[in-house]
This record gives structure tokens, sequence and C-alpha cells, in this order.
């Protein structure tokens, strides 16, 4: 079974936004790391529950996640889809992973 991954308006705004600090920060790396964070949803398309929940955002969705470098890609599945709906610096205080999602 292969699912479709979809990223959200947020993922895809947030990911615009790395992608915008990156150049600016590290612009050597910065095609390498945005293309990998791209990339790593795909392992989820054979096995889609492979992230733990995260119980810090599960409220009504069950929010699952993996991690690229210092990167929480936040997803939830959907029938035959994977919703990638937010991405977190692991870096900040954890709490803060609510802004990515309700904000």
């Amino acid at each position: 079974m292969s699912n479709q991954i979809i990223w959200s308006d947020k993922a895809s705004d947030q990911l615009d936004f790395i992608d915008a600090y990156l150049r600016i920060e590290a612009p050597t790396y910065v095609d390498k790391i945005v293309d990998e964070i791209i990339d790593a949803p795909n392992t989820l398309k054979t096995f889609p529950r492979r992230g733990p929940v995260e119980y810090i955002l599960n409220e009504t969705i069950e929010y699952r996640y993996i991690v690229y470098s210092h990167w929480k890609i936040i997803y939830y599945i959907e029938e035959e889809k994977i919703i990638i709906a937010s991405l977190f610096d692991t870096r900040h205080k954890p709490l803060r992973i609510w802004e990515g999602i309700n904000d």
C-alpha cells in the first residue's frame, strides 16, 4: 500500500520560511537541507504509522512525527493520505509546538 504525501499550506509556508532563512544563514547547504526535509516523509508512504504519536498535540487528531536533523515533521493520516501538518525546530521549547499547529 502506497500513500500520497500532501503538504498543508501551513507546512509549506514553514518550509518556505526555512528556505528563506537558510539562504541567508547557510547558502551553501540550503538546497540540500530543504530537499532532505521534503524527501524525509517519503518513507511514510509504505509505513505511515512509523512515526510515534505526538502526545502534546493529540486532542482530536492523532498527530505523529518523524525527525530529520533537528526538524520534527508533524503529520497525520487521513485515509490513503499522509498530511504534513507542520515543521517544528526541536531546539525550541517543546510547548511552542502548538504555535505551528494552531496559529
